[in-house]
């Protein structure tokens, strides 16, 4: 048998990263939701609803942005290497 990769450490930092980002965005969808139901409300704003169309257009980039996030960093964590082992010819992973 012989160890070819072994990072239990950084794979411990790999699942804090993920948990992070996937808070951060999950945060990003929210803001987008209130961002499409709300956007334009603010005195800044002009204190009128924005039209649907911007609503939607502003908060689903903003949630999409959230949504890219959360699931490019899923799908590292899922294929992230922590340990690989030799064993004749077999890898296991």
């Amino acid at each position: 048998m012989t160890v070819i990769i072994h990072n239990p450490k950084r794979s411990r930092w790999v699942r804090i990263v993920t948990w992070l980002l996937l808070i951060f965005a999950a945060g990003f969808v929210v803001g987008g939701v209130l961002i499409a139901q709300t956007y334009g409300l603010n005195p800044a704003d002009g204190g009128v609803l924005k039209p649907l169309a911007v609503r939607l257009g502003f908060g689903g980039a903003v949630a999409a942005i959230g949504i890219l996030i959360g699931g490019g960093m899923w799908l590292y964590g899922t294929l992230y290497v922590s340990e690989l082992v030799q064993e004749g010819s077999t890898l296991t992973v």
